[in-house]
């Protein structure tokens, strides 16, 4: 059984430890980035298997990371969840409808969290450019 990867891109780093803490106790690989412009750098270079990301943090808007990655063939097939502190409601308007589900509101919650984890790789395990088409009409 292959562990899965996962990268979490957040400047807090209480935050940080605190996922990377939780997502190991579930058994996953974990690869950190401060910021979202390391983190497309982190998710080129190491391919993680899911991404889960701030939606506000410095230099890039946190409206442009599912753009960004998608944009870049080496990530655009990667699935990324938003985990952020923000309202729900105000992250949507800034994505595409089909890219709502992937929005999770801080503070996680574990079993939500580990259940969440799971639907998602799998999904992706079936589907590996199924992130990529949520971007298509």
């Amino acid at each position: 059984m292959t562990i899965a990867k996962i990268l979490i891109i957040d400047d807090d780093a209480t935050y940080r430890t605190i996922l990377r803490e939780i997502l190991i106790d579930l058994g996953y690989s974990v690869i950190e980035a401060t910021d979202a412009a390391s983190g497309f750098t982190v998710a080129a270079g190491q391919k993680p298997d899911l991404i889960m990301s701030d939606f506000l943090m410095p230099g890039i808007p946190g409206k442009n990371i599912f753009q960004e990655l998608q944009s870049n063939a080496q990530t655009k097939n990667i699935p990324v969840i938003i985990a952020s502190g923000m309202p729900k409601a105000n992250i949507q308007g800034y994505i595409p409808a089909k890219l709502w589900p992937y929005i999770l509101s801080k503070p996680l919650d574990y079993s939500l969290l580990k259940g969440y984890l799971e639907n998602v790789l799998e999904q992706h395990k079936a589907s590996p450019a199924l992130f990529s088409s949520l971007f298509t009409s």
